[in-house]
């Protein structure tokens, strides 16, 4: 009956509405602010990225700036959320290894909320000092035959 039909629909609006509203409205406890470079992405990036990742390191380019690392930033959020990086290709059903200092999926989603906020950078003063450069842990090792 159109009664039926006019109830069915009134009824399927107000659940649709009710579900786009929940989806928009933050979840109960979930940060709700964009994470910036300078308060945020910068101390994971200065801990396990500028490593390879500074003027002339082994990686092909630098993420020491708020600048270099939102010109990479969707390049970050796809490597890192598909664990690429950083590198780890040791496999852990062993234990755990020296030098194995993987991304927590907590680490992995701040980045991708940061990119998806477009990457901001934050206020200068949030920024942590860059950290002293530190050889390649490949020059660690020293290998006199190879020499």
């Amino acid at each position: 009956t159109a009664a039926a039909c006019g109830g069915l629909a009134a009824w399927l609006l107000v659940t649709s509405l009710a579900a786009a509203a929940r989806a928009q409205s933050p979840v109960e406890g979930a940060p709700s602010r964009i994470p910036t470079f300078t308060r945020d992405i910068a101390p994971l990036v200065f801990d396990r990225c500028v490593q390879c990742h500074h003027p002339g390191g082994a990686a092909p380019f630098s993420l020491l700036t708020s600048q270099s690392a939102r010109q990479h930033a969707a390049q970050i959020e796809t490597l890192t959320a598909s664990r690429v990086m950083p590198p780890w290709r040791a496999h852990s059903d062993f234990g755990g290894f020296i030098g194995q200092h993987p991304l927590s999926d907590a680490e992995i989603d701040l980045i991708a909320r940061w990119v998806k906020g477009g990457a901001p950078e934050g206020a200068p003063a949030d920024l942590p000092p860059a950290p002293v450069e530190q050889p390649h842990p490949v020059a660690l090792f020293q290998c006199p035959h190879l020499a």
